[in-house]
C-alpha cells in the first residue's frame, strides 16, 4: 500500500458522495481533484492524501492535523470540509476557489513577453506572508512554498487595470507530515529552481519559520524577474531598473543562506515589503592605541580646500561642477574643526576610555553632489549643526579585540546601553562619526577600499578594531564595516521602525557609505546587526569592561 497511490479518473465516484470533475494538481501531501457533492450538487476540491504518511501507523497524526487545520480561520487559507477513507485511501475535502495556481499565473504573463506588475508582486507576496503568520501563529510550519502550491485568483479592475488579487496556501498544517526527505525529492525532481531553503535540503532538517520566509523570498524574486534565483543571484534591479532600490535588501535578508541572517517572522517581511511600495522614496595583551590622531584634521582640512581649488579652476564638465560644489561644502565644514581644543579633547577622552570625542560643529548627512552611485532617493547633503557627543570606538561591547554582539531586537540594543550608563546613538551622531570632519564617503575615505573593512559586511563579524584602515577620522571603528548598527532615530510616523546604519552584504560599495540607511521592525532579530553606544558630553565616567583575548 505505501508504494501505491490512489488515482482518479473524471466520473469516479469517492464513497458514493462525490464525483470525479477534472485533476487539479500533484504536491508531496496528495493529488487534488475538483469534485462534485453528488447530493447538493456543489462543488469542492478533494485531495487523496499520500499513503507515505497518509497510513493506519499514522493514523492519529492525521486525524490531529486535520483538527489543527480545520481549525485554523485565515482568508489566505482554504476552508476544510470533512476526512475521510476510500479504498484504504486517506482523503480531506476543502472549498473549491475559482483561481489558478502562481506558477500557471506566471507562465501565462511570460508568454505574453511581459513580467507580473511590481505592485501586483508585492500585494501577493503581502498576502502569502500574512496567510504564513497564520500558520506559524498556530504552532505550524508550511515548508512547501512553491508557485505550484499558492493559488490566485487575479482580477483586474478600473481604467488602469489596476489588480485584486485573492491568494490561498495549499494543504496549510498537512506540510508537518511530509518528510523532509520527501520534500527535497519533489524540489529537485520537478525544477531547477530552488524554492526550498538550505536547510531544508538534508533528510533531517532544522526548520523553523524562517525556512518560509526563504521559501517566501524566492516568490517574490521570481515574480519581479521572472526567474527564481540559483547560486549568487543579481540584483532584482539589476533586471528590472523600475524595482526599488530597498526591494535589493530585502532579498538580501530574505534569501540569507543562514536562518538566523533572515527576517525572524513573515510579518517582518511583509512589513518591510509594504513600507517600501506605499513610501517609494525611501583584551589582554591588545595595546590600546590613540583613538584619534588630530593631525588628520588639519591634513584634512588642507586636502579638501586643495581640491575645491583644483576643481574648481578646471570644471571641465558638469561631473567636475559637482565635485567642486562637493569640495567647497566640505571645505566649509572643515573649517569649523580647525582650531579644536586638544587639550579639552583629551580631558574628556581620558575620562571616557573607548570612546571617541566629536566635538559640537557641522557635518554633511546625505549624499554629497559628487556621489553619483549613491540611490537616488537619498537626500542631497546639507549643513546640519549636531551637538558634542562621545561614541563608543568600537560595537557593543566596546572592546578592542573583542567579537561584538549581534542578532538582538533594537528594544535589547537599546537596553544594554542604558545599563552601561549610555543610549543609543541618533543617526545623526553615527553619521558625523562616520564621515569625519572631512565629510568623507566612507568611514576611511571617499573610495571604496575592498581591503580596508574586509566586504563592508562579513559572515559573521570580525574582532573590533582589528582591521587599521577601517576607521573614521574621528577615530571610531568599524563604522564602514563589520556589522550593521541600531540607531535611536526613527522615520517619520512610524513608531514600531528604527533606523539601521552601516553595512549592505551584497553591495557594500553602496551600502557601507556613511550617509546610507535602511529603517527595520524594531522587532527585527538578524545576525548582521549589532550597535554601539552614545554619551552627552559633561555626563558621569561608566565603568569600563573589562578588556577580553582577542577573537581569533
Amino acid at each position: 500500500m505505501a508504494d501505491k497511490k490512489l488515482e482518479l479518473a473524471k466520473g469516479d465516484t469517492v464513497n458514493d458522495k462525490y464525483a470525479v470533475v477534472d485533476r487539479l494538481e500533484e504536491t508531496p501531501v496528495g493529488v487534488s481533484y475538483r469534485v462534485k457533492h453528488i447530493k447538493s450538487g456543489k462543488h469542492v476540491r478533494l485531495t487523496v492524501l499520500d499513503p507515505s504518511f497518509a497510513n493506519a501507523e499514522r493514523q492519529e497524526a492525521l486525524i490531529a492535523a486535520f483538527k489543527a487545520a480545520r481549525g485554523l480561520e485565515h482568508p489566505g487559507l482554504l476552508k476544510l470540509g470533512e476526512l475521510g477513507d476510500h479504498q484504504g485511501f486517506a482523503y480531506y475535502t476543502y472549498e473549491d476557489f475559482e483561481g489558478q495556481t502562481l506558477h500557471d499565473l506566471l507562465l501565462e504573463i511570460r508568454a505574453e513577453g511581459r513580467l507580473l506588475g511590481v505592485n501586483d508582486s508585492a500585494q501577493i507576496l503581502i498576502a502569502i506572508l500574512e496567510a504564513l503568520q497564520a500558520v506559524h501563529d498556530a504552532g505550524h510550519l508550511f515548508r512547501g512554498l512553491r508557485p505550484e502550491h499558492v493559488l490566485v485568483q487575479a482580477k483586474y479592475v478600473g481604467p488602469r487595470k489596476n489588480l485584486v488579487a485573492r491568494v490561498k496556501l495549499l494543504h496549510a498544517v498537512f506540510w508537518d507530515l511530509v518528510g523532509s526527505g520527501d520534500l527535497a525529492k519533489e524540489e529537485f525532481t520537478q525544477s531547477d529552481a530552488l524554492y526550498l531553503a538550505p536547510e531544508l535540503r538534508s533528510i533531517e532538517a532544522t526548520v523553523t519559520p524562517r525556512s518560509d520566509v526563504y521559501g517566501a523570498g524566492v516568490l517574490f524574486y521570481e515574480m519581479l524577474t521572472g526567474t527564481a534565483p540559483m547560486g549568487t543571484f543579481q540584483r532584482p534591479t539589476a533586471l528590472r531598473p523600475e524595482v526599488p532600490h530597498h526591494v535589493d535588501d530585502i532579498m538580501e535578508i530574505a534569501l540569507s543562506p543562514a536562518p538566523e541572517d533572515r527576517y525572524q517572522t513573515a510579518t517582518d517581511l511583509a512589513d518591510d515589503v509594504r513600507r517600501i511600495f506605499q513610501d517609494p522614496d525611501i583584551g589582554p595583551g591588545v595595546e590600546r592605541k590613540a583613538l584619534i590622531p588630530p593631525v588628520w584634521w588639519g591634513i584634512a582640512l588642507l586636502g579638501v580646500v586643495a581640491l575645491g581649488v583644483i576643481l574648481y579652476q578646471t570644471r571641465p564638465d558638469p561631473a567636475a561642477d559637482a565635485a567642486a560644489a562637493d569640495a567647497a561644502m566640505r571645505a566649509s565644514v572643515a573649517a569649523a574643526y580647525a582650531h579644536v581644543d586638544q587639550a579639552g579633547v583629551k580631558a574628556v577622552q581620558d575620562q571616557h576610555p573607548n570612546m571617541i570625542y566629536v566635538p559640537a560643529g557641522p557635518f554633511l548627512p546625505g549624499r554629497l553632489p559628487a556621489e553619483f552611485d549613491a540611490p537616488a532617493f537619498e537626500p542631497l547633503a546639507h549643513e546640519e549643526q549636531v551637538g558634542a557627543f562621545l561614541i563608543d570606538a568600537f560595537e557593543y561591547p566596546n572592546l578592542q579585540g573583542a567579537k561584538p554582539e549581534y542578532g538582538m531586537p533594537w528594544s535589547e540594543a537599546d537596553e544594554k546601553c542604558r545599563a552601561a550608563g549610555k543610549r543609543l546613538c541618533t543617526e545623526a551622531e553615527w553619521e558625523k562619526a562616520c564621515k569625519g570632519p572631512n565629510s568623507a564617503a566612507y568611514g576611511y575615505g571617499d573610495a571604496f577600499d575592498q581591503a580596508a573593512c574586509g566586504n563592508g559586511l562579513e559572515e559573521r563579524g570580525y574582532a573590533s578594531g582589528s582591521k587599521e584602515g577601517c576607521r573614521s577620522r574621528w577615530g571610531a571603528f568599524d563604522l564602514s564595516g563589520n556589522f550593521r548598527e541600531w540607531t535611536a532615530s526613527q522615520p517619520a510616523g512610524k513608531d514600531t521602525r528604527h533606523i539601521v546604519k552601516g553595512g549592505l552584504r551584497h553591495d557594500p560599495r553602496r551600502g557601507s557609505r556613511c550617509a546610507y540607511s535602511v529603517d527595520e521592525s524594531t522587532g527585527l532579530r538578524e545576525a548582521s546587526t549589532s550597535f554601539r553606544c552614545c554619551l552627552d558630553v559633561g555626563a558621569p565616567p561608566v565603568e569600563t569592561p573589562a578588556p577580553v583575548p582577542p577573537t581569533p
